[in-house]
């Protein structure tokens, strides 16, 4: 039985790290390019608010965010 309770709560700990790499935020006054491998991958996300992708298909990739109206931009890894 104990071992079943460790098993489950490995099973829990994976999920939500798992979770918590496929959701990121884009503020207001910010844009967000998806880059994988130093290249864009789709379009740029203007709207803010919570945002998720796809962890398994993004492996590599990194999320940058940009603010609007100034030159600093802030780079995430995913």
């Amino acid at each position: 039985m104990k071992t079943l309770s460790l098993i489950a709560s490995g099973i829990a700990v994976a999920g939500v790290v798992a979770a918590s790499s496929a959701v990121y935020t884009v503020g207001e006054v910010e844009q967000a390019i998806i880059t994988q491998f130093g290249k864009p991958v789709g379009a740029p996300i203007t709207e803010a608010g919570l945002k998720l992708k796809c962890p398994s298909s993004e492996f590599f990739g990194m999320l940058r965010q940009f603010r609007n109206g100034g030159s600093g931009s802030i780079s995430v890894s995913v």
